[in-house]
Formats: C-alpha cells, sequence, structure tokens
C-alpha cells in the first residue's frame, strides 16, 4: 500500500459538535424567528432563522466556538469560557431525537417554494444534516468520539488565537480543567464497557499509549507556540507577558502532563469487557454502523451499494495502473528511494503556483490565495498527517492568512498530496465557497465526503498541469491512491459490517496484495479501522461520487460538457449531501441541453 492520509485524533480537523444540552434553545429561537413578524418575506424570515442557527445548536462554551470565530459574541454567542466537549450517556439517552424533530418541523415551518435557489440549497443541507445526525441519535453507547477529544487536545490547542487577555484566560481555564474531564472520559468508557459496547483491549491501549507520548515527550512546541503569540499581542505589557508566560510554563508542565498522567490511569484501570473485533460484534453495531457512514459521507446509500461502488473503483485503478505500466510510451519516473517523481517543482510554494495556473483550465477562476507555509511541530508530526490546509476562521477578514501545514520537508513526489490541500483540492473549494458569501452555519456545518472527496477527485486533475514527463508518474501516483483508499474503505467495511476477525482481514490484504504480507502487518490497519469506524469511507466513496457525477453529465452532454461549468455548479452548493449535488448536476445537464435546443 501506498502511503495513506494518516486518520487520527490529532490530524482531524476541528468541527462544529452539536451539543444536545444547547437543543432546546435552539428550538426556542428557531421557532421564535419562523413565527415572526407577518410583514417579512418568508425569504427575510428564512435568513433571520439561518443567522439564528449558529449560536442556537452549539454551547457557548464549546471549544469549537473559539477555534472557528473570532468574535463569538458577534453571532449571538455569550462570553464564557471554552470547556472540552463532553456529553454524558445518560443526557443523550434523555434528548433522544425529540430535540431533531422540533428543529426539522421548525425547518419544515417555511415554504419552500419562495425560497431563492441558494437559500433551497441551504434548507436541503441543514435538512439533510439534521435527519443523518439523528438517525445516530438512538445509539448512544457506540459513539467513541470522546477520546480522540482529549488526545487531539494538544493539536487544538496550537489553533488558538490570542486577541485579548479572556482569550488567554480562557486557554488557561482549559488547562486547569482538562484533568477533570478526562476522568469522566474514563468513567464514560467503562460504563460501555459495562454495556459489552466499549473499545476493544487494543484501541484502549493505543490511547494510553499517545498518554504517554505527551507525558515523556517534549512540551516546547506548546511552549514556543504560546511564547510567540504572546510576544506578538499589543494589548500586553511587558510585564505582564513575562507574567503569562511563566504561568503557561506551569500549567503545561504540570496541569497539562498530570491531566494526562490521570487519563493514563484511569484508562489503565479500565476493565475491558468489549471482544475484540469491529462494531459489528457489538448490539446494534452494524446498524449504527451504516447510518455513521451515511453521515460521515453525505449519502443515502445503504452499505451494500457503497461497497459495490468502492470495489468497481478499486478494480478501475488497478486496471488504469496496469495500463500505464504495459504501455511502452509511458515512463515512470523514480527517485533514488523509489518513490515516483510527480512534478518538476523543488518548492512547494512553486508547485501551488503551478496548480493554480494549470487549474483554470477545468475549474472556475479565483484569485490567488494568500496563504503561510509552515511545518508541523516534530513532537505530533507522528500521529499527524502528510500535510493540511487550516481554512481562517468564519468571520476572518480577507487580508487573513491562510495556513498550509507539511509534515516533514518537501520533495517531487508530493504532487498529490500538495493538489489535494491546496488547489485545486481543499485551499481553492474554500476560496471559491468564501465567493458565495453563504450563512455561517454553512461554514460550520457539512459532510466529510464532501470535503475530502472534492479534495481528492479534484487532485485527480493535477497530474494535467505538470510537464509531459512527470504525466505518467503523476497519473500512476493518483491511481495507486485511489486504490489504497478503497481497498481500506472495503477493509473498514468488512471489519465493522461484516464482523472480520484480523485472520479474514490478513486474507483480504492477500487477495488484493500479495501472499507475503504478514498478520502484524495487516493488524496495523485493522487497529486503524477499529480506532476509527468509518474514517475512511469519505476518502475512498467522496471522489467515487464525484466522479459519478462528472461521468453522468459528460455521457449525457457529449461534447457541449463544460468542466468549468460543471465544476462551478457543484461548488456554488457549498459543502452538502451527494443527493443534492445530483440534483446541481441534473439542472446543469437540463439547462444545457435546453440552450442547445435554442441555439
Amino acid at each position: 500500500m501506498n502511503r495513506l492520509k494518516r486518520i487520527t485524533a490529532a490530524a482531524a480537523a476541528v468541527a462544529v459538535s452539536l451539543s444536545m444540552m444547547s437543543f432546546a434553545s435552539a428550538t426556542a429561537s428557531a421557532s421564535a424567528v419562523a413565527s415572526g413578524s407577518s410583514s417579512k418575506t418568508e425569504s427575510a424570515r428564512f435568513d433571520e432563522f439561518l443567522a439564528s442557527l449558529p449560536a442556537a445548536l452549539t454551547s457557548s462554551d464549546d471549544l469549537s466556538i473559539h477555534l472557528l470565530f473570532n468574535n463569538p459574541q458577534a453571532f449571538g454567542f455569550q462570553q464564557v469560557a471554552p470547556e472540552h466537549s463532553f456529553t454524558s450517556i445518560s443526557d443523550l439517552q434523555k434528548a433522544g431525537t425529540s430535540e431533531y424533530d422540533a428543529l426539522l418541523g421548525t425547518l419544515k415551518g417555511f415554504d419552500y417554494k419562495k425560497l431563492s435557489e441558494s437559500q433551497k440549497v441551504s434548507y436541503l443541507t441543514i435538512e439533510d444534516y439534521l435527519e443523518l445526525n439523528k438517525a445516530l441519535a438512538s445509539y448512544p453507547y457506540l459513539n467513541n468520539d470522546y477520546l480522540s477529544a482529549a488526545c487531539s487536545l494538544p493539536s487544538a490547542l496550537i489553533l488558538f488565537t490570542f486577541q485579548s487577555k479572556e482569550d488567554i484566560t480562557d486557554y488557561f481555564h482549559l488547562l486547569q480543567t482538562a484533568r477533570e474531564t478526562f476522568v469522566k472520559y474514563a468513567q464514560n468508557e467503562q460504563e460501555r464497557q459495562d454495556k459489552g459496547v466499549g473499545l476493544p483491549a487494543v484501541t484502549v491501549q493505543s490511547a494510553i499509549d499517545q498518554c504517554n507520548q505527551f507525558i515523556n515527550g517534549s512540551t516546547d512546541y506548546l511552549l514556543q507556540f504560546f511564547d510567540e503569540q504572546i510576544d506578538a499581542a499589543t494589548f500586553l505589557t511587558a510585564a505582564e507577558k513575562s507574567a503569562f508566560k511563566r504561568q503557561n510554563k506551569s500549567l503545561i508542565e504540570n496541569d497539562l502532563v498530570n491531566a494526562y498522567k490521570t487519563l493514563k490511569q484511569e484508562l489503565s484501570k479500565i476493565k475491558v469487557k468489549s471482544p475484540d473485533g469491529g462494531l459489528a460484534a457489538r448490539p446494534q453495531g452494524q446498524e449504527y454502523y451504516q447510518k455513521l457512514v451515511q453521515a460521515e459521507v453525505g449519502t443515502l446509500d445503504n452499505i451494500e451499494a457503497i461497497r459495490q461502488m468502492l470495489t468497481d473503483g478499486m478494480e478501475s485503478y488497478e486496471e488504469k495502473m496496469r495500463q500505464i505500466l504495459n504501455d511502452p510510451q509511458k515512463k515512470l519516473l523514480l527517485d533514488e528511494d523509489g518513490n515516483l517523481l510527480t512534478t518538476d517543482k523543488a518548492t512547494a510554494e512553486g508547485l501551488i503556483s503551478a496548480l493554480y495556473e494549470g487549474s483554470k483550465a477545468d475549474f472556475p477562476s479565483i484569485g490567488m490565495p494568500k496563504y503561510t507555509l509552515k511545518q508541523v511541530p516534530g513532537p505530533v508530526s507522528a500521529s499527524f498527517e502528510e500535510a493540511a490546509f487550516r481554512n481562517p476562521r468564519v468571520d476572518a477578514l480577507p487580508s487573513d492568512s491562510q495556513l498550509v501545514l507539511l509534515n516533514g520537508g518537501f520533495d517531487q513526489s508530493d504532487l498529490n498530496v500538495i493538489a489535494h490541500e491546496t488547489i485545486p483540492g481543499h485551499m481553492y473549494q474554500y476560496n471559491f465557497t468564501e465567493m458565495l458569501d453563504l450563512p455561517a452555519i454553512r461554514q460550520l456545518i457539512g459532510f466529510e465526503g464532501a470535503a475530502e472527496g472534492w479534495a481528492i477527485y479534484a487532485a485527480g486533475y493535477a497530474a494535467d498541469y505538470v510537464p509531459e514527463q512527470y504525466h505518467a508518474s503523476a497519473q500512476y501516483a493518483y491511481y495507486d491512491t485511489m486504490r489504497s483508499y478503497c481497498f481500506t474503505a472495503l477493509l473498514d467495511i468488512g471489519i465493522h459490517y461484516d464482523g472480520w476477525t484480523r485472520e479474514r482481514a490478513l486474507q483480504f490484504f492477500q487477495e488484493n496484495f500479495s501472499e507475503d504480507i504478514t498478520l502484524d502487518y495487516a493488524n496495523i490497519w485493522y487497529d486503524v479501522c477499529l480506532q476509527n469506524p468509518g474514517s475512511y469511507l469519505p476518502y475512498a466513496a467522496g471522489p467515487l461520487y464525484f466522479e459519478q457525477l462528472r461521468d453522468g453529465a459528460q455521457a449525457a452532454l457529449g461534447s457541449d460538457f463544460d468542466p468549468v461549468q460543471f465544476h462551478q455548479e457543484l461548488l456554488k452548493a457549498g459543502n452538502t449531501t451527494f443527493p443534492i449535488y445530483q440534483r446541481q448536476v441534473d439542472q446543469y445537464v437540463a439547462d444545457t441541453l435546453e440552450s442547445r435546443k435554442a441555439a
């Protein structure tokens, strides 16, 4: 298998977590807007409803709010210290689905026909988002995301910005309260174990190992991050800067390190009663997994339909790889380590510039983004993806720089990685969406299948933007990546839906790669899938859905198909579900065929 993006807690993008604790206010505020002044148009009332959703759906003390907004109060959030994400199983059970139903009822109270086209897309997106997440609410014991929140805290801390003294004290509050929340995480896991639905022993041990890595590793990168922010803070005196630095050093080296020591101790006490294996081995695990995948990807297809698409996709990419290898006119270029050379550029900046120019042939034009390129801190590099794009906050100024993180130095095999994270991938997608001026709620909720699916699908065009001698290598590398994503997604389905044992997973490896693959190697990927059920599905199914949309439009339109116009129709919908993307494409095809008749 080639180098796949590591799906880990530390690498996960910060996302809004819809706290069930805040849904009561969501229903009340949304209902108030929906029943507002009759003198307002339906379109104006719906805009007010959309504006009310960020603060209504997310608690003001949610950590993600600080990371997603420069000025949360401007969006209706209260000025309170951020808290670590945690909702007990009992609270989830009490909440159930009633609040989802209430909010969906409010949404459906609007006259859809009277909304603008953009509002209709927002209506349908929010409806799908609520329905898909409502379907997960009936399985409170099977959600294990809380340990990811603990293990990824250091990565979240280095995303903080300080614009006031309150921001600094909020940051300190997180360090001071980490221990008590970590204890709740461990207690929650023991409760799940007692029900026979908890994490397998290998996953609990993995969390313990991550605690050990932080406890025994250097915290200098966290101190450096904080000191750099404090040095740049114009609202602090020199004396205040020195005092804050001393306080932070103490909190990091004592409170935070001790929090991880406590989490390690508490996890070590857990009596693991759950069997080794995926969700299929847990009560209701199979049906939960299907709904989890649907919510992650943004699809209504069942697992069998997704499995068939992945199987066909993997076979297709294998055939394309064979065609390149068997074509005497196509020569693969390799470096001294055997890596495919996919670009002639010597720097990431040079490659991004070339991708920007080349992408104009297939994608709508945007201005060249302003970005900053940084290296991932060494202590978190082992659990971080190869590269990452971090877009500015929801209320960022146009002049605010976007962030591209590289995990290690750039080399000439990195075309797909850079194209995925920048242009025409994530960075392009973000900058195009910014031009749409969508409501804040559309920037906060979304589907991994749309985000990662777009980035991988769009990166497939990058082979056309490199010099001819690199073209075959770039194509082969992309096909190899897609084959690997499809394989890993099928492995994930086998483990969590079919209940594959480790020996059955090994057989799957040997059938598709080599009989020389060992159980130890297969277990590495088995364990990755155990820790993150469904995580690879958006990376594999997402781009395949986009390919299907493109292929369908091309078949219908023939020579009238315009890749720039087609991609514009997809992008202007924002991050949404694939049924809604299909709706956009169907309209594009119909409009193009109508124009052909009129010509």
